[in-house]
């Protein structure tokens, strides 16, 4: 059993996030915004982060579609802690599978994916850190 951060600011994305986690009995801590995310990474040993790529920058804060977790990947990264974060984003274009990985992701899975995808992505990555 793997301890996830999961940063989701759209409820129904993170309902269906839930149910696969809870599924494959990980646990997970939720964030809704990129500062929370980069604070609950801080006071946390996290084994891997899914991190939604558009997700606000401060609680109270509308969407507004911009990368804001590419900041936070970033920022979590600088903590020093050895995990995987994966990103997650309807926006697979190339040049943002270019930042997704220039701010410290070691992947993407594209929206929608289903519950294998999800469950390789993790199963691979908890092994490669050696989280699970």
């Amino acid at each position: 059993m793997a301890l996830i951060l999961v940063v989701e600011d759209d409820e129904n994305n993170f309902e269906l996030l839930k149910w696969d986690l809870e599924d494959l009995q990980h646990e997970f801590l939720h964030a809704t915004n990129a500062e929370d995310a980069v604070r609950l990474a801080r006071e946390n040993d996290f084994d891997l982060v899914l991190m939604d790529i558009t997700i606000p920058p401060h609680a109270n804060e509308p969407h507004n579609n911009q990368p804001h977790g590419l900041k936070a990947s970033t920022d979590i990264r600088a903590l020093g802690q050895e995990m995987a974060i994966i990103a997650i984003t309807a926006h697979g274009m190339e040049h943002m599978k270019k930042a997704v990985i220039v701010a410290g992701c070691n992947e993407i899975l594209e929206k929608p994916f289903d519950f294998n995808q999800l469950s390789e992505c993790l199963s691979k990555w908890l092994a490669h850190y050696n989280r699970f």
